[in-house]
């Protein structure tokens, strides 16, 4: 689950986090010691002089180590800007993905009386999205539904075991499958003479297929593996270069620097490698059963415990602006009214009594 922070922040405090960092990612990489420890033993070798100090021949063209440092940078902070991307677009998928479903749990307020088919219609629905999250966290998608996703689908009383039973069988898209018997629920319940009724459901369905089918396809279309190659590849060689480089200083300051240089560039390989793939258990990660608790409890707000008001005791009072001239475009939200002079007479407050504590 992503880590929520504060942006404001001390720049110290924030600096010397180590949990759920990429510090404590690359802390335990095999990789990063070696080369820390390589530039350790070029700068012992160095100080007990194993190396030549007066052979240009054993010295780091610096000058031409720009050219290649260069493009390493612009490779990897590339790299690094459409992983983000990758990630962002996927966030907004997955997110319109839940949002649909409470359009349509609000639809079946409006189109079906009925209370049963809207719960079987959105339990179809939430059942074929839980299908597909589940298939995103394992390499062959929906092809095998593993035993703990049907104890999920069981406990959460979304299918019976009746329909368990035939969609772990079923060889096609399942998640699509279940959505497509929430579309037959509702227009059993809506009937022949109000059946124009189901093009707004299937059109908020078709949605949830196309954000799903996207997902698909940008999972499955990853950075080439030759521009990964060929970053790795500049990568490795300049860290050596570097740690070799930095090694034959006369300064203790030396170290330090490629021990810092080393950290952030592989940090930023390893954060763009959980950014390309956030469907999983990493720091990063979609929260994707939070989201999912949420929008389902959502729903069964809106379903379960829906407030009817018999009668509008402001429906007789005129829609006014809020605050007016004097009110600062800065100003937060609790202060429009307070802002409000009861002596502008073109402009009146609405002095709210407060609930009783009989109200029902």
């Amino acid at each position: 689950m992503p880590l929520h922070y504060d942006p404001s922040e001390a720049l110290f405090l924030v600096a010397s986090r180590f949990t759920s960092t990429i510090v404590e990612a690359c802390f335990i990489k095999a990789e990063f010691w070696f080369l820390v420890l390589f530039n350790w033993g070029v700068a012992f070798c160095w100080y007990k002089n194993y190396i030549p100090r007066d052979e240009p021949l054993f010295e780091v063209p610096w000058d031409l180590m720009k050219i290649a440092t260069g493009l390493l940078t612009f490779f990897i902070v590339f790299y690094t800007n459409h992983c983000f991307a990758r990630y962002s677009e996927l966030y907004e998928l997955v997110r319109a993905m839940l949002g649909s479903v409470q359009d349509i749990a609000s639809e079946l307020m409006l189109r079906c009386p009925d209370a049963a088919p809207r719960r079987r219609a959105l339990k179809y629905i939430f059942a074929g999205i839980a299908i597909f999250f589940h298939g995103l966290a394992h390499d062959d998608g929906e092809a095998a539904m593993q035993r703990r996703e049907v104890a999920q689908l069981r406990s959460a009383q979304l299918l019976t075991d009746k329909e368990i039973d035939y969609i772990v069988e079923f060889e096609g898209p399942r998640s699509f499958t279940v959505m497509h018997w929430a579309l037959e629920c509702i227009r059993t319940d809506l009937g022949t003479e109000r059946e124009r009724y189901l093009k707004p459901f299937s059109d908020k369905v078709f949605k949830i297929r196309r954000n799903a089918d996207e997902i698909v396809q940008i999972m499955e279309l990853p950075m080439p593996f030759q521009y990964f190659h060929i970053l790795n590849l500049m990568l490795s060689i300049n860290l050596m270069l570097w740690g070799y480089g930095m090694g034959c200083m006369d300064t203790f300051f030396a170290p330090a620097i490629y021990f810092v240089t080393t950290l952030i560039f592989l940090g930023m390989r390893e954060l763009s490698g959980v950014l390309s793939n956030p469907f999983g258990d990493d720091e990063v990660d979609f929260p994707l059963v939070v989201w999912f608790v949420d929008v389902y409890n959502d729903v069964v707000y809106l379903l379960e415990h829906s407030f009817v008001c018999d009668e509008d005791v402001f429906a007789h009072f005129p829609l006014q602006l809020i605050g007016g001239e004097d009110v600062e475009s800065d100003a937060p939200v609790d202060k429009w009214l307070t802002n409000v002079s009861d002596d502008d007479p073109e402009i009146v407050p609405i002095h709210y009594d407060p609930v009783p504590d009989d109200f029902t």
